[in-house]
């Protein structure tokens, strides 16, 4: 069995993908960061023990289960209503400008990202398929403009 470490230091970063009211919109149903390594390291043991570490040093492992396993907070443009569309406006995240909208409907999610470090220290995991990098200041990403993050209303 694998073991995982999760850092004090991240765990509160790690555990609003676990809450109930996740206000981001992304979130598991799963209830520990444990019990989702657990799973997924059971049903996808191949993920880990191929899985190489890309230049930054850390594993990136993307899992895509048979059954829903979370909500996703970030979603394509393609998939919002005429009226989400025209309501989409642009936020602050983390000193990069992103596209959000309001909404009540929820987006479930297949998909799951685990980050590991050394030794397979967990340095993020959440629902939902991997997205780029936000672009520096002067840059573009056809993923950015082409997707929008969900705000609950």
């Amino acid at each position: 069995m694998i073991s995982f470490i999760i850092p004090t230091e991240g765990m509160g970063h790690i555990m609003r993908h676990f809450a109930e009211s996740a206000e981001l919109g992304s979130r598991f149903y799963i209830q520990s960061p444990q019990e989702l390594l657990t799973l997924a390291a059971y049903r996808f043991p191949e993920e880990f023990h191929d899985v190489m570490p890309d230049a930054d040093g850390k594993k990136r492992i993307s899992i895509s289960f048979d059954e829903e396993i979370g909500t996703c907070n970030v979603v394509s443009l393609d998939v919002l209503t005429e009226q989400e569309r025209t309501d989409v406006f642009v936020e602050d995240r983390d000193g990069f400008q992103v596209k959000a909208v309001h909404t009540d409907r929820i987006f479930p999610t297949c998909e799951c990202q685990i980050i590991l470090g050394d030794d397979n220290t967990v340095i993020t995991l959440f629902p939902g398929p991997l997205a780029p990098p936000f672009p520096q200041p002067g840059e573009t990403s056809d993923y950015w403009d082409n997707h929008v993050f969900i705000r609950k209303i």
